[in-house]
This record gives C-alpha cells, structure tokens and sequence, in this order.
C-alpha cells in the first residue's frame, strides 16, 4: 500500500477545487431568472401655428398674398409638419362701421400650401413661407374695404426623425 505524500495530496486538492469551481462557472451561466421593463409614453400635444401676410400687405380685389407661419412645439419630440388646411370653422370677418361685409360678399379664402416639408425641434419654432395664400376675389363687394378676415386651420403633424 502506498503512503500518500504532502504532494500528492496537494496535487489532488488543486484538482478537486479546479473542477468544483468549473462546476460552480458552469452553474453561474446555466441559471435564469425573471426581471421587469417599463416605460410610459408621452402625450401628444398639439402644434400651434399663426398664418400672416407681410407687415403693411392689404388684401383688395383681386389681391394674393402669402402667407409666413410660425409654428409652435411643445412637445418633447421634433415633429414634421404635413398638410396645412382650412378647417370646416367658418371665415371670421370683422368690420368696422357695419357688418355689411359677409363670406360671400368678400369673395375671400385661403389657398393651402402644396407640402410644407418643414421639421420642428423639439420643444422649439420655426417660420416658414410655404407657398399658401389669402385671396381676394376681382368681384368682391365695397362692403367689404376695411374689414379683417381670419380662418381656422388644421395642421397634420407626424414625429420627425
């Protein structure tokens, strides 16, 4: 029978903890567990805009003017302007004596620009001359000299890249 020596059985310690502690590597990346992820999303929120004509510009009959926005975002996120419209609101008309100035009679609208193509930053404006007017018809009526004309709009947005 042989005697175990001091080497031996240093030799066959560092063995046996070499292959536990592989088996213990081993184990550490054979595991699993479970986690959780969450995020909220923002809310939208609308993009404002101001359409005018160049300071002194008077609509007459007949008369075009384009029209400059400037835009509002106070969302956190750029957005892409789309399709600039009239919306179904009515022509706002104010007019000083009287209101013999109507819808019909001032022959006025809006002309919508064909693409704005315009990105907002975030949380930011801009200004943009997009190629939308106000028109006054050749046959509008003298009721109307004097008076001021509004629309309502609709702006189609999408999140910029």
């Amino acid at each position: 029978m042989r005697k175990i020596t001091k080497r031996a059985a240093i030799i066959a310690t560092a063995g046996i903890i070499a292959i536990g502690s592989a088996g213990a590597a081993f184990a550490y990346w054979a595991t699993s567990g479970t986690g959780t992820a969450t995020a909220s999303a923002d809310e939208a929120k609308p993009v404002t805009a101001t359409a005018t004509v160049a300071q002194g510009a008077k609509l007459y009959p007949g008369a075009q003017l384009p029209l400059s926005f400037s835009f509002t975002n106070p969302n956190g996120y750029i957005v892409e302007v789309g399709a600039i419209t009239k919306s179904d609101a009515a022509l706002v008309i104010s007019n000083d004596p009287g209101d013999d100035c109507t819808k019909e009679l001032s022959k006025v609208t809006f002309v919508a620009p064909s693409d704005t193509g315009l990105t907002i930053p975030a949380d930011g404006g801009a200004i943009a001359t997009t190629g939308g007017k106000i028109v006054m018809g050749s046959n509008a009526s003298n009721a109307c000299q004097g008076a001021s004309f509004a629309f309502s709009l609709s702006i189609a947005t999408g999140v910029g890249s």
